[in-house]
């Protein structure tokens, strides 16, 4: 009789840690599914997190607008009005004189402001280093320098201007930035990121 409760018994025992065995197996694959789940909602969050710093693939994505003055249109530009951003470098990786506009400005940059066809909207403005030194990614200064024209040229600079710069790219061929400037007299807004190509500097040899 011993002798037969013995293999069962040992059956028995086989099967019970077997059953603990896959128990252990569902239980390590769930919690690496959990893991693998938590760090990929943790890789989309910094996904997410990332895309509002990175350079958009449109010229501008935000917001221009002017109240307009005796010699400018009042004017409002939001995302996909831009139609170009370009970037002249008066010393490579240090200083840009950088223009928007809401029409085609291809070979016409080189000198320090653009002035727009009435109907048109030119945005001249500068971004540099704050120290002399390379730009760097993340760099941060104030700008006092921007000229929203409508058709009245450099009339459209602002009196009063407060505003910042935040590097997020600097290359040979492009330049990235978000941009917070308002000027409380006469209203002049210009708030969001700028996603410029670097060209040559009309007349320059290439």
């Amino acid at each position: 009789m011993n002798d037969i409760r013995r293999p069962i018994r040992l059956a028995a025992s086989l099967m019970f840690a077997a059953l603990l065995a896959l128990t252990a197996c569902g239980d390590s694959d769930s919690d690496s599914a959990t893991d693998d789940g938590a760090e990929s909602s943790g890789e989309g969050a910094a996904s997410e997190s990332g895309d509002s710093g990175a350079c958009p693939a449109e010229p501008f994505t935000g917001t221009i607008s002017s109240p307009g003055d005796d010699d400018n249109e009042a004017f409002e530009l939001t995302d996909g009005d831009v139609v170009a951003a370009e970037a002249v470098a008066l010393t490579d990786g240090v200083q840009y004189t950088v223009y928007l506009a809401d029409a085609d400005i291809s070979g016409v940059v080189g000198i320090e402001t653009i002035e727009a066809d009435p109907g048109q909207v030119v945005v001249t403005m500068q971004a540099r280093s704050d120290d002399g030194g390379d730009i760097e990614p993340g760099a941060t200064y104030e700008e006092d320098f921007v000229i929203l024209d409508s058709g009245g040229g450099a009339q459209g600079a602002p009196d009063d201007p407060v505003g910042s710069v935040t590097f997020i790219e600097v290359s040979d061929d492009h330049i990235c930035f978000a941009v917070d400037y308002v000027d409380a007299t006469p209203g002049h807004v210009l708030q969001g990121t700028v996603s410029a190509d670097v060209v040559p500097m009309l007349g320059a040899e290439s």
